[in-house]
């Protein structure tokens, strides 16, 4: 069998890692993720790795945090008015609230405080400025026609 190619659906398990070895995220304990080699829809790095790759392969592949999930950025973190939220209930520090940004778009921020009638919210990757390591097992290519 050859390697993976552009166009080929695989089945993948990764792990992810962040430079101090911490998990962050695993298919490990369920079922592997199906990824179309060349579609675009994940890292270009991790794609990257896969081609060429057979079943039962496994490579492992570090990318600095621009690559990952990008540099922290202090201009992502700001305080809004709760009357403009549409909150259900009071949100408390470490909660997820989505928010719609003064040009229309929606965005999932964290909340990093709550205080009278304001939240300070932090819209970085929760990865944002931390070197990623993937573990990628190739399970299988599947038998598909190619796009």
């Amino acid at each position: 069998m050859s390697g993976a190619e552009k166009g080929d659906l695989l089945l993948v398990h990764f792990t992810s890692r962040t430079s101090e070895g911490e998990v962050f995220e695993s298919s490990l304990e369920g079922d592997p993720q199906e990824v179309r080699l060349g579609e675009g829809k994940i890292n270009p790095v991790f794609e990257e790795a896969l081609a060429g790759m057979k079943p039962g392969d496994k490579k492992t592949v570090s990318l600095p945090a621009e690559k990952a999930y990008g540099s922290y950025s202090s201009r992502l973190v700001f305080r809004m008015k709760k009357k403009h939220l549409n909150l259900v209930g009071d949100p408390e520090k470490g909660d997820m609230v989505n928010i719609t940004l003064p040009n229309g778009k929606k965005a999932l921020v964290e909340v990093v405080e709550s205080s009278g009638k304001y939240l300070k919210v932090d819209g970085n990757h929760p990865m944002a400025g931390e070197d990623m390591e993937y573990e990628i097992i190739l399970v299988d290519i599947l038998p598909d026609e190619k796009i």
